[in-house]
């Protein structure tokens, strides 16, 4: 295969960039090069395993995210149904799927399964992240009737949310705590979510202390959490940078980390994506960092980290990120890495 690709003309690393369905591009072919000596099995299961990596559980297509698009429709069976899968998963979300399981079971009128839920949910997670929304949650299931949610119900959230907009607009001082208010309570997922995006939309210093206590994961839960960290990360304040770094080396959560990466890579941060590639110990995300530093086009930073990396299958995604930029740099990288 090494042959092959020397015999092509410089100029076709400029054709790689663009992925085709029918067969390998050179990108991988070059990345393939560098990690050879790995068993052409395991190299196709890495791959694959990086692929789901990038898909992530945060979208639509999971069960998590089905079960939150059921919420949104009120869909309570659908959405109970969604996050019972997503708990068996064992994973980092599974505590929350339980959860939300509960939440939507309370919500269709299934009292006794949703304290069910909430019991297992205490039973396998106590103390845990969700630990005081299901509490809160608990105590309102018990003090329901155990109906199904009335339609005017939900008309009621939707006037209120019209409302929050409207307070903004005309009296944002009284607007913060109680955004703030709806943020730390049980109320429905969109409820919460949309205070907690008007909140990021007040430019007053109070707000923005209030979005990183919530990033922080203070009277937060990890959906919220993650939110918080996405709105910081799309301010234009420098300052919130700070908050980023701080809430990163505060988390083992990987989804907020990646979010966090995805942000310093907006905010241009390249020293602080170059010392995380280097240093950060779970390889998914120094590959999340390495393809944020690759957005920067920064190919010297690049061929610096590819020289110094000890792991192949890091290295092999850094080689990977070169090989998709239009940079002599990288061009020059490339072809010594096939000359070796």
């Amino acid at each position: 295969m090494r042959t092959a690709i020397l015999c092509l003309p410089l100029a076709a690393f400029a054709a790689a960039q663009d992925k085709t369905d029918k067969s390998e591009t050179i990108a991988e072919k070059v990345a393939a090069t560098v990690a050879r000596g790995v068993d052409e099995k395991i190299a196709s299961h890495l791959d694959r395993a990086m692929q789901q990596v990038k898909r992530s559980t945060w979208n639509g297509g999971s069960s998590y995210g089905r079960g939150s698009s059921a919420l949104y429709r009120g869909d309570w069976d659908a959405a109970a149904k969604a996050f019972e899968d997503a708990a068996k998963k064992k994973d980092s979300r599974s505590e929350g799927a339980m959860y939300w399981r509960a939440w939507a079971l309370h919500k269709g009128g299934k009292k006794d399964e949703a304290l069910a839920a909430l019991a297992e949910l205490n039973r396998q997670y106590p103390g845990g992240r969700w630990a005081g929304d299901a509490k809160a949650l608990d105590v309102e299931v018990r003090q329901s009737s155990g109906q199904p949610v009335p339609p005017e119900a939900l008309a009621d959230e939707e006037i209120k949310i019209y409302a929050l907009n409207g307070l903004v607009n005309t009296d944002p001082g009284r607007a913060l705590p109680m955004l703030e208010k709806i943020v730390r309570g049980s109320g429905s997922p969109r409820m919460r979510e949309r205070a907690l995006f008007v909140l990021a939309q007040i430019h007053a210093p109070e707000a923005q202390a209030a979005l990183g206590r919530v990033a922080r994961g203070q009277d937060a839960n990890p959906d919220l959490q993650l939110a918080a960290v996405r709105y910081l990360g799309q301010s234009r304040d420098k300052e919130v940078v700070d908050v980023l770094n701080e809430v990163y080396n505060g988390t083992s959560d990987p989804a907020i980390k990646r979010q966090i990466l995805s942000a310093l890579s907006r905010h241009k941060q390249k020293d602080r994506l170059m010392e995380l590639a280097k240093s950060e110990k779970d390889p998914d995300l120094r590959r999340a960092a390495v393809e944020e530093l690759a957005r920067t086009n920064d190919a010297k930073a690049l061929i610096e980290l590819a020289r110094a990396e000890k792991d192949s299958k890091v290295k092999r995604d850094i080689v990977r990120e070169l090989s998709r930029m239009k940079s002599k740099e990288a061009a020059d990288y490339l072809l010594e890495v096939l000359n070796q």
